[in-house]
Parts: C-alpha cells; sequence; structure tokens
C-alpha cells in the first residue's frame, strides 16, 4: 500500500508546458510513463483525468473519472493486492482496480513524480508519503 498527498501546481500541463504526474509503485523514475503500479496524469492522457495505471509487459489504464485542477489538494493511494489486482484510491474514495499487467513487484518502489516533458518547468508539493504492507 502507498499513499501520497500531493498539491497540484497552478497550471495544468497542455501542448507547450508539458508534464506528467505519478504517485504510486514504480520500477522505474525518471521517464514521463514509468513502469508499476500507480495513478497517472497527463492533459493529453485520458482526458485530463487521473488513470489507473499498471505496466509490466504492456500497458492496461483505468478511467478514475477524477479530473485533475489546478492547486488542488490530492490523497492518491495505490494498493497492491495478494490476488494480484491493484486497487487505486483518490482522497479515500475507491476509483477502480485493475487486474492486468502488473509488473513483478520486486524492485518496486514507492513514489512521487513529476516529469518534464516540454517547455517550462512545473512544482507539485507533496506534503505526505506512507507505505505500509497489508497481509
Amino acid at each position: 500500500y502507498f499513499e501520497g498527498t500531493i498539491t497540484t501546481p497552478s497550471s495544468l500541463s497542455n501542448s507547450t508546458d508539458n508534464y506528467s504526474m505519478s504517485c504510486g509503485f514504480v520500477q522505474s523514475q525518471g521517464t514521463s510513463e514509468p513502469s508499476g503500479v500507480h495513478l497517472f496524469y497527463n492533459h493529453s492522457v485520458n482526458s485530463g483525468k487521473w488513470l489507473g495505471y499498471t505496466k509490466g509487459n504492456s500497458t492496461s489504464t483505468i478511467d478514475t473519472g477524477v479530473t485533475v485542477a489546478t492547486s488542488t489538494t490530492y490523497k492518491l493511494a495505490v494498493q497492491i493486492r495478494p490476488d494480484g489486482s491493484a486497487c487505486y484510491y483518490i482522497n479515500d474514495a475507491y476509483v477502480g482496480k485493475t487486474t492486468t499487467n502488473l509488473p513483478a513487484s520486486q524492485g518496486m518502489i514507492g513514489g512521487i513524480q513529476i516529469y518534464k516533458l516540454g517547455g517550462s518547468s512545473r512544482t507539485m508539493t507533496f506534503t505526505g508519503m506512507e507505505g505500509r504492507q497489508i497481509r
């Protein structure tokens, strides 16, 4: 289980100032769409809504239905379950589950990332992170 509390930048990603954000478990940081199990945002993906994202050998996504807003605090959580599924939560509300394309859990770390793809830099504030094992 990984949980992070973030505040989004004052302007959203766009074609000029393009960035992605992710929160959850990743195998490799420093890429715009890292392998792992996390909540993901980019303006050009899923109409600017948070996306439940799993990427192992292939990619699976779910639409959380939550549109990302500027200067907004979100509590984002990802739970990898013993049955091999991943559940996603935004502001303590369950927003969906994936059961496919989860990478092997070895080597994944919990983290929060903002990745600049072009244009001006943006700042995402995070006010807390928590990881724990749930049996």
